[in-house]
């Protein structure tokens, strides 16, 4: 009877394990970013601002993918700096440009 490794046994199996995890938490991590920030965008700021949040979401988003396909794990980092960018936009914005719920 012969043992047959799983992809989980050698080591590159478990490097691309841990890529595919990396990535999918990444993808998950971004369109939560999109619901409070990018959608939320709309309470707070004018056309140009929720245009300007979502051209960000979306540059981020490329950013992820260029980032997945050369550096998986790091792609939960992405997110997380879209979401400061975002924050900092938003903030930005009630404090010098007037903006208000």
């Amino acid at each position: 009877m012969s043992a047959h490794p799983s992809s989980t046994s050698n080591p590159d199996g478990r490097q691309r394990a841990l890529s595919m995890t990396a990535i999918a938490v990444g993808v998950a991590m971004q369109l939560v970013v999109a619901v409070p920030f990018t959608v939320g965008f709309g309470l707070l700021a004018p056309l140009w601002g929720i245009v300007a949040a979502w051209a960000l979401w979306l540059a981020a988003a490329a950013g992820l993918v260029l980032v997945a396909r050369r550096r998986p794990l790091l792609a939960p980092v992405i997110p997380l700096a879209n979401a400061g960018l975002l924050f900092a936009l938003v903030t930005f914005g009630e404090s010098v440009l007037g903006w208000t719920a």
